[in-house]
């Protein structure tokens, strides 16, 4: 009885093994496969050590030897470009900066900033907005208000450097109606005379 099952068995295991066979083979492809998808022509190589040949040396040619390039001319320094137009604002936003005009010529100095700051909520990202605050902050008799509100600005300009020079010029105006002279007066003579 043992050899009959032991015959049994291998014809068992032998029908059974061409499907197995080939879901391995179709396994086998599917990851190589796969593989390949991942790793695309894009993908990184490792790098062996191996360095590629080096370029070979350009054809040598016989020509006569350049001139001398004269020394470089000093050209006057270009002028300063006029910085861009402000971008265009929404008719809520320009309706708040007119009252706060409005305001601001009738003296009412606490009444044009909470315009600014209204116009701020809607666009807090404006840098001119922050600087036209901090303008009235200093209007206002709050120089140190303004001085912060100026740093805020100057930190959002970028690379404009027409609203840096504006922002830095309030924190000169701050700084001297906070009684230090010496410190306006420096930053005064360096952002007048800055060319970005």
């Amino acid at each position: 009885m043992t050899a009959e099952v032991r015959c049994a068995m291998p014809i068992a295991a032998r029908r059974a093994h061409p499907a197995r066979a080939r879901f391995g083979v179709v396994l086998l492809t599917a990851l190589l496969l796969g593989g390949c998808a991942v790793y695309g022509p894009g993908a990184p190589v490792e790098d062996r050590g191996e360095a590629p040949p080096p370029p070979p040396p350009p054809p040598a040619t016989t020509t006569a030897p350049a001139p001398a390039t004269p020394p470089p001319v000093s050209r006057p320094l270009p002028r300063e470009e006029a910085p861009p137009a402000p971008a265009p604002r929404d008719p809520a936003t320009l309706a708040l900066l007119e009252q706060s005009d409005r305001a601001l010529n009738a003296g009412k100095h606490d009444e044009a900033i909470a315009y600014v700051e209204r116009a701020l909520r809607i666009h807090g990202d404006d840098v001119e907005l922050w600087l036209r605050l901090a303008e009235l902050q200093l209007a206002a008799s709050q120089p140190a208000r303004a001085e912060q509100l100026a740093q805020r600005a100057i930190a959002m300009a970028g690379s404009r450097t027409d609203w840096q020079r504006r922002g830095w010029l309030i924190i000169a105006d701050a700084r001297d109606a906070q009684g230090d002279r010496e410190e306006a007066e420096r930053i005064r003579f360096e952002w007048r005379t800055f060319r970005g």
